[in-house]
């Protein structure tokens, strides 16, 4: 019975190992678009610039360039609220999982503490019965 709990305790590590990796890839995603929101204010800035040392040219083109750069930073914003709440079912999934492997994990613990409660009460038995029986020949 000891050994079936061993082989689900192995499983349930596994999968918390994989919910962790799949969790470390959401957060990196997380990462890269936050990276990209940073990339785009840079543009913005720099693109800004330009269009201010050549106002003629740059006027022209600036407002389509800040059309075009809005609703791509409204895109990579709905990617991050959508990756963030994938994160945060992530999370509670992770939770959930590794709060399953400690309690299977814990009856593990107790089953083999009562196990070994069990042998040593019988090696103690077998201890007094050859004690016994000694006391019995010597008297």
């Amino acid at each position: 019975m000891a050994r079936d709990l061993k082989g689900v305790i192995r499983f349930r590590k596994w999968e918390l190992d994989e919910k962790r990796r799949a969790l470390g890839e959401l957060l990196r995603n997380e990462q890269g678009l936050i990276e990209a929101l940073e990339k785009f204010e840079e543009e913005m800035i720099n693109e800004a610039k330009a269009a201010t040392q050549n106002a003629v040219e740059g006027g022209i083109t600036f407002g389509t360039y800040a059309v075009a750069a809005k609703a791509r930073r409204e895109q990579v914003e709905l990617w991050l609220a959508e990756v963030r709440q994938q994160i945060e079912m992530a999370r509670d999934d992770l939770a959930q999982s590794f709060k399953e492997f400690k309690t299977f994990e814990i009856a593990q613990e107790n089953r083999d503490r009562e196990e070994l409660k069990e042998r040593e009460a019988k090696a103690q038995k077998a201890l007094d019965e050859i004690a016994l029986t000694i006391h019995r020949r010597k008297g």
